[in-house]
């Protein structure tokens, strides 16, 4: 038999598939999202201190400027409210008791309600309201005052205004307020002090407060 015959058809070689690229798995989907902070959990309310107990703030934040902090300090160390001399009559209990001054002229009046911070909490307590009045002396001008009275007539409030006094006006929802930093008693130092008063009287008020404190 020939070798021809004998050997074997050698076999068809296999074709070859077009190269189509390579190909990436596609990464698994995230199974937890990412949750916003909230700004609530990082800044805690605000909480204000008065005469009915504690509860959410209504009242403008107890925040001074250092300016004024600074211009006021100066200006009350050596500053002490003048004592009130006044006298007080009333003729019926439902009438504000009208006082009866010979010595300082009331340069304005307004009604108001007073706060005060307290140091250990930093928040504003309220005090008293009654009728706000800004006295000048008449023989020494340079004794200036603001003094509240309540509905009795009775005085909760006696501040000197001096040289300088800075305060800062404010109005919040629909509510009007004057921040200042005086002194009222020595033995405490300087302290922050608020006014409330009716939103069409804030200018009148505060423009009165400015034009005593100047030199």
């Amino acid at each position: 038999a020939q070798a021809a015959s004998s050997a074997a058809a050698p076999s068809a070689p296999s074709q070859l598939k077009p190269f189509a690229g390579f190909s990436f798995a596609q990464p698994a989907a995230a199974t937890a999202s990412i949750e916003p902070v909230k700004a609530s959990s990082l800044f805690p309310p605000v909480s204000s201190t008065t005469a009915n107990g504690t509860g959410t703030a209504t009242s403008p934040s107890a925040g001074v400027s250092n300016a004024m902090l600074k211009a006021n300090t100066a200006a009350a160390a050596t500053a002490t409210a003048v004592g009130e001399t006044t006298n007080a009559t009333s003729s019926s209990n439902s009438e504000l008791m009208q006082e009866t001054n010979t010595e300082e002229n009331c340069l304005h009046e307004t009604r108001a309600k007073y706060y005060k911070i307290l140091k250990k909490t930093g928040s504003w307590k309220a005090y008293s309201s009654g009728v706000l009045r800004l006295y000048r002396n008449k023989e020494n001008t340079n004794k200036r005052r603001m003094v509240l009275r309540n509905e009795a007539g009775r005085v909760q409030l006696n501040l000197g205004i001096t040289d300088g006094m800075m305060f800062q006006k404010e109005l919040n929802k629909k509510r009007a307020f004057i921040k200042f930093v005086a002194v009222q008693d020595q033995s405490k130092g300087v302290e922050k002090f608020m006014l409330q008063v009716k939103p069409d009287g804030l200018d009148g008020l505060y423009g009165a407060l400015e034009d005593l404190a100047k030199p």
